[in-house]
């Protein structure tokens, strides 16, 4: 990529336990140069937070900053996923 200059960023896929992960590797192959997913993450995030509108997840405490609840979003996929 441009912000690596060229430096490849390798990611495991774990065939075996995410159903996704095979489709996944065939799509990039397929895509091959190009972006595999041609968005940018802006308007990801404007069209995410419409469907998402309304839902929250819990945050738990750490640090000084007690638990909490945020707004579902891009970002909140991580956290419900861990």
């Amino acid at each position: 990529t441009t912000k690596r200059k060229g430096k490849l960023r390798p990611v495991a896929l774990p065939l075996k336990y995410e159903p996704w992960a095979r489709a996944l590797v065939g799509w990039f192959e397929y895509r091959g140069e190009k972006k595999a997913f041609p968005f940018c993450m802006r308007s990801l995030q404007r069209v995410a937070s419409r469907l998402f509108d309304g839902l929250h997840y819990p945050i738990e405490q750490y640090g000084e900053r007690p638990a909490h609840w945020n707004p579902v979003c891009t970002h909140a996929l991580r956290h419900i996923r861990a």
